[in-house]
């Protein structure tokens, strides 16, 4: 009876542990389909942001692309929106490339819709020291760029939101004219200045001067003359020649200079072989050799080189449509050419000494376009992102 007992005994716990067996395996069995198909969810939506992720950032390379471009441009409404704007303005910006790729990144039965806007965080228009700029429109500003993604599911014949992506960056901007301004205006309005040397040329000079019948009168002493001595209104400082070649303001290829802005580069720069001048900028750097011919694109482009430290030769009887200026702290900037000179523009120096000029007749005529204040300014856009805010679902 013992034994029967304890048979029976053991059947029972045999049972109840095979009972309790089957119910571990059916919850295990459960948890994990309903782990897989969480997973397979989670993937699914991880994809789905994914794909709203690359889409935003893909609008925002877009939207860059064309704020640099249209920066440079006088006839763009990104430039007017710049030039300018207070706090707070805002405008909505077009991305026909990217929304029309967009399709190609959706399944069958999603759609997609975007939005991009450009708003002015801030603008100031005074230094590092609080000194105003002599132009309002001058200064430097915060533009944020506002990307919106919205991933929407058609297939059920209406349009439910599946997740939105939101992308807020922003970028510093400088405005700054390439004219030097005062309250006058611009500051390149004579055809030739020299500030430590009070010699004049008559017709039968050597250096012969336009007779320009709008050239204002002088009204502060010609030694206290500083030009782009604001530096917080340079767009680079410090650059190499390799660093302007490399940006393509220098095209050694093709022999374009393209500008925009004001470029300070550590070095002297040698301008050889004939050379055409796209958009507008100044140039500054330590001393220039130019042996060739500096012709403008168009009427509106604009060249302005300026020696900080040593001295512009000039090797070329070819045409050179530029400013040339050539002033330092040590009161020794000169220009020197070494064949008969042909300039329009300006020049303006320390001292002249003709002596160390070619035993030739040399001419320099005014360029009216350094006198346009209100065509002289330049929009800068920094190529890198200050701020940037992501997702939402």
């Amino acid at each position: 009876m013992l034994f029967a007992a304890k048979k029976h005994q053991n059947q029972g716990s045999v049972l109840l542990l095979a009972i309790f067996i089957a119910i571990s395996l059916t919850i295990f069995s459960l948890s994990y389909f309903r782990m897989m198909r969480a997973a397979r969810n989670t993937d699914h939506r991880l994809g789905q942001q994914f794909v709203a992720r690359e889409t935003a950032l893909m609008l925002r390379e877009e939207a860059m692309a064309i704020i640099q471009r249209d920066c440079r441009d006088r006839r763009s409404q990104i430039f007017w929106f710049l030039l300018g704007a207070v706090a707070g303005a805002e405008m909505e910006m077009r991305l026909p490339f990217a929304s029309d790729y967009i399709s190609k990144l959706l399944q069958p039965g999603f759609s997609c819709e975007v939005s991009s806007r450009l708003k002015v965080v801030n603008f100031i228009n005074y230094d590092h020291r609080s000194r105003y700029y002599a132009s309002g429109k001058e200064g430097h500003g915060i533009l944020a760029v506002h990307i919106e993604v919205t991933l929407l599911d058609e297939r059920g014949g209406g349009k439910a939101t599946v997740i939105k992506e939101s992308l807020h960056s922003q970028y510093d901007y400088l405005v700054a004219s390439m004219l030097s301004l005062d309250s006058r205006g611009s500051r390149l309005l004579r055809p030739l200045t020299l500030r430590h040397d009070r010699q004049t040329f008559d017709s039968y000079s050597s250096l012969q001067i336009e007779d320009y019948e709008e050239s204002p009168v002088p009204e502060e002493d010609p030694a206290k003359i500083e030009l782009y001595d604001r530096i917080t209104l340079w767009r680079a400082r410090n650059l190499r020649v390799n660093d302007l070649e490399q940006m393509l303001i220098i095209d050694r290829e093709r022999k374009i200079l393209n500008l925009y802005g004001i470029c300070h580069c550590a070095d002297q720069i040698e301008l050889a072989g004939d050379w055409q001048i796209k958009g507008k900028g100044v140039l500054i750097a330590d001393s220039f050799n130019i042996a060739g011919a500096l012709k403008k694109s168009g009427n509106e482009d604009m060249l302005v080189l300026y020696a900080r430290k040593g001295k512009i030769t000039v090797d070329t009887s070819e045409k050179i449509e530029a400013a040339l200026i050539a002033i330092n702290d040590k009161h020794n900037g000169t220009v020197e050419s070494r064949q008969a000179l042909n300039l329009s523009g300006m020049l303006l120096a320390d001292y002249l000494n003709l002596d160390n000029w070619s035993n030739n007749t040399h001419r320099v005529s005014f360029d009216k376009a350094l006198l346009d204040a209100d065509k002289s300014y330049q929009i800068s856009v920094s190529p890198w992102t200050n701020f940037r805010s992501g997702a939402r679902n």
